[in-house]
């Protein structure tokens, strides 16, 4: 039994088989929902993406959204979903390729971490802004010295779910996690690396996002692993009002070779 996926046409969780979608044959469809699919077609096959706003902010009105943040939100997660990722891919402002492919060993960093989602940190309930905010600050709990990362890893359930933010630097092998800190270790893995533009880190780290998660969802050939990510904050200098990251993600080929 698959469960604990999400409806890649209105984002409800799929956590049971009686909420999946159906295929032509009957079988049951994982990626869809049974509200949004059955019979191996969309059950309104016209719907576009703000429609499908729309109809989704009364179910969270009633979770205790407010309604401009379910709005805010609906309209920065919907576009992620395989229904609507290939219509913004094609617009411009959405492009975005990688800069390089590398192969990384595994890696040890240490730092802060908070638990949170992709929906608590758009909808402004989210934690990562705080623990910057610390750093920024001069905030000495953070870790050794040298460069910056900030790592995505425990993914729950991929985009969608919860995942462990770690703000922190590399630990060389062999050393101490100092106490007091966080640590994880990313296993080796094959990175996409992806390079933001120059500006107000807090933008431009958030935009790149938004059109790698586009990129994810249209590539050919390629998923990610969600065996952890991170951004590499080589040249940043204390000012966040003026910088650039490189953002790596753990892909993996979906090509079988025969």
């Amino acid at each position: 039994m698959r469960t604990n996926e999400q409806c890649q046409s209105c984002g409800m969780p799929i956590n049971s088989e009686e909420l999946a979608g159906t295929a032509a044959n009957g079988s049951l469809v994982y990626d869809y929902c049974k509200y949004c699919y059955q019979n191996g077609s969309f059950t309104q096959p016209d719907i576009t993406m703000e429609d499908m706003i729309r109809l989704s902010i009364p179910f969270l009105l009633q979770e205790g959204w407010e309604e401009e943040a379910a709005r805010s939100m609906l309209s920065k997660t919907l576009p992620l979903l395989k229904r609507w990722a290939a219509q913004e891919a094609e617009a411009p402002s959405s492009s975005i390729q990688p800069l390089k492919f590398v192969e990384k060993e595994a890696i040890t960093l240490a730092g802060k971490a908070v638990r949170t989602t992709n929906a608590a940190e758009m909808s402004g309930q989210g934690h990562i802004p705080s623990l910057w905010a610390s750093f920024l600050q001069g905030s000495k709990e953070i870790g050794p010295s040298g460069p910056i990362y900030g790592c995505y890893t425990d993914y729950e359930n991929g985009v969608f779910g919860k995942y462990t933010y770690l703000l922190g630097h590399i630990v060389p092998p062999g050393d101490k996690i100092p106490d007091g800190l966080s640590s994880v270790t990313l296993p080796a893995a094959r990175y996409a690396v992806f390079r933001t533009a120059h500006g107000p880190l807090h933008q431009v780290v958030a935009e790149a996002w938004q059109r790698i998660w586009q990129w994810s969802a249209s590539v050919q050939g390629l998923e990610r692993t969600f065996s952890g990510d991170f951004e590499l904050y080589n040249e940043f200098a204390g000012n966040a009002a003026s910088g650039q990251a490189d953002i790596y993600i753990a892909v993996r080929s979906t090509i079988r070779h025969h």
